[in-house]
Formats: structure tokens, sequence, C-alpha cells
């Protein structure tokens, strides 16, 4: 009986390890903030992260506006970031145009269209698939900026 105790339990406790290091952490708004903005080549922002975050966290951004309080507008590109390990609540990460993409947790979906006009631009951050930021089906809005 012991030893089916003692296997029962290290499998309990891979199990909960292994599920937890596979969760991603719900974000909710104002858990980041954007606290730089450059729309002159080479674009780039920065954002803080006010909490911590798991591994395998995906935080997405915009640059695509809206065309009502309900509906995202498309068109333009989005980024993503997924952390590649528990990031620290006071972090800044940094995404730059042109920037060499593998390893820093950044994924750009439609590297093309995500540019910020010197005119005048907007930039949300984002959890939710960006299939739906159009209707914001199941997005959460955590921060965003108009310049």
């Amino acid at each position: 009986m012991k030893i089916s105790t003692r296997i029962s339990l290290a499998i309990l406790v891979f199990f909960s390890f292994f599920q937890n290091s596979l969760a991603q952490t719900t974000l909710t708004p104002g858990d980041v903030a954007i606290i730089a903005f450059n729309s002159s080549d080479p674009d780039q922002f920065a954002f803080v992260l006010l909490r911590d975050i798991a591994a395998g966290t995906v935080i997405n951004f915009t640059d695509n506006g809206f065309t009502s309080s309900t509906a995202g507008r498309t068109g333009e590109g989005y980024l993503t970031y997924t952390a590649p390990s528990p990031v620290c609540a006071g972090t800044v990460l940094v995404w730059t145009n042109g920037m060499t993409i593998a390893g820093t947790g950044w994924n750009s979906n439609n590297p093309t269209n995500f540019a910020f006009n010197n005119a005048g631009e907007q930039l949300f951050a984002f959890q939710g698939s960006t299939a739906n930021w159009s209707t914001q089906n199941g997005i959460t809005l955590l921060y965003g900026i108009q310049t």
C-alpha cells in the first residue's frame, strides 16, 4: 500500500506541475501599460507588466482601431508576445520594427501591415484571438493609446 500511495502522490505532483507550467496568465485591463511609442523609423513601442505572468502567456498588439464601440477595424497588423519564461511585474518589454524575433517571445502575424503612421495612430494590447478583433468576441482589451 505504501508504494501505491507514493506512486499516486508522485503522479499527482507531476500532473499538477505540468498543468501549471502550461497555463497562461489571464490578464485584466490595466495589467499592462504602453509606456513608449515611436512612429518614426524604426517603429517602436515598449510596455511594462504590472503583474507577474507565467511562461506561455500571450499578449496581442494591433494598430487596428475601432469602427464602433463593439467592432474593430481590420486591414492593419498584429504582433504577438508570448512569454518564453515567467516574467516579473515591472519588466519593460520593447518591440522594434525589423528586430530579430527568434527567442524574444515576439511573433508577427502580419508584419507588412503592422506599421505606425506619423500623422496619427493607435496601439491596443489585448488577450484573445486576433481573428476575433473585428467582432470583439472573446477579446479582453488591456490597454490602448492614440497618438
